[in-house]
């Protein structure tokens, strides 16, 4: 017991560098609340979706969001946030995928791929990323072209339908020049089915303007690419281009209903249709 005390006692933990000041620094010495996730520990935890992020971080909420389906991205950190998810709308927690600012919350629940860390800033930010935040900011930080020629691929099965498959390639085209290729595919079915509602289907087509679709809800279809160039113009001097894309077809999970504002008359056939 005494030997494996000391052991445990001399073990030296390990350096975690971040960028939470914009430039690299140990996190032991950064003055700011920072919580740094890397691959090593998205991996750990079959981190493959942003919303993930939630079950890991303290104080760090992804609130449902309304009409738009699973992509949309309402982020409360410490209760502070935004619920609004229209397109002129800003989150309150602001969002950076390799130092460039996405101001809207759609499409912002992105699967990870290929991502060297993530770091998750609470409490409120100045303008020291280009954009002050009141609620905290998340930056996503994907892992750069290198030197070294890279092929890797995985793949994840489940039930429900599940299938994702992941595959990076990095490639040095010169001494000077790399490139780095990384692909995503996410394929799940709904987990649940809805079921046909007590009033006639004519009457649900004339109120919502098309047909009921009765299929299963909460499923996730997406797929993700991105080319990476790094060139070495000088020994204190490197160009960076980025082209990513990607697309996201889903259907969001039904809100269950509890109760009905009673002062909420003005349309009586959808209260009817909603009850």
């Amino acid at each position: 017991m005494a030997q494996g005390s000391a052991d445990a006692s001399d073990k030296v933990p390990e350096d975690i560098v971040v960028t939470a000041r914009r430039r690299p620094e140990l996190l032991q010495r950064t003055p700011v609340s920072v919580v740094a996730l890397s691959k090593d520990d998205l991996d750990a935890r079959s981190m493959t979706n942003l919303r993930t992020l939630q079950n890991f971080v303290p104080n760090l909420t992804f609130a449902p969001s309304q009409n738009v389906g699973e992509a949309g991205a309402n982020i409360f950190i410490r209760g502070i946030g935004q619920e609004d998810f229209g397109i002129g709308a800003e989150a309150g927690v602001a969002f950076y995928v390799d130092g460039v600012y996405l101001p809207r919350a759609l499409g912002l629940l992105m699967n990870l791929t290929d991502v060297a860390r993530v770091e998750v800033l609470r409490g409120p930010q100045g303008t020291l990323y280009g954009k002050d935040a009141i609620g905290g900011a998340i930056n996503l930080i994907s892992t750069m072209p290198g030197p070294d020629r890279e092929r890797t691929a995985s793949a994840i099965l489940g039930n429900i339908g599940r299938a994702e498959a992941q595959a990076v390639i990095n490639e040095p085209i010169s001494d000077r020049l790399f490139m780095r290729l990384a692909m995503g595919l996410v394929d799940r079915d709904g987990y649940f089915r809805r079921l046909p509602p007590e009033a006639s289907l004519a009457f649900v087509e004339r109120v919502s303007g098309k047909a009921l679709d009765l299929r299963s809800e909460g499923d996730d279809r997406g797929q993700g690419v991105r080319l990476q160039l790094r060139w070495l113009v000088g020994d204190t001097l490197t160009a960076d281009l980025s082209i990513d894309g990607s697309r996201k077809r889903d259907r969001q999970g039904a809100n269950h209903i509890d109760a009905i504002d009673p002062r909420f008359g003005i349309f009586p056939e959808i209260n009817a249709l909603i009850r």
